[in-house]
């Protein structure tokens, strides 16, 4: 089940900042920013962050050879 999605306006967002801050990274909640009724930004918890950006990540092609490996291993620990 998602977690819950508030509606609030931005004006409203502003007066409550740190409660609304808190309900999302604590109680895991999701909150869209309104403004005059129509839905602008998301405010939601850094884990789901990561998930977002987890899945855009490019799909590296299925290796050809031990060197390509080797290559790799070498640029994900930075020594490239």
């Amino acid at each position: 089940m998602p977690p819950k999605l508030e509606r609030i306006s931005s004006v409203e967002a502003r007066k409550r900042f740190s409660r609304l801050v808190n309900r999302v990274s604590y109680g895991k909640e999701r909150v869209l920013l309104t403004w005059r009724g129509i839905a602008m930004a998301a405010v939601i918890p850094i884990t789901d962050l990561v998930r977002l950006e987890r899945a855009e990540e490019p799909v590296e092609p299925p290796y050809t050879c031990p060197q390509d490996i080797v290559d790799r291993l070498k640029r994900e620990i930075g020594m490239t």
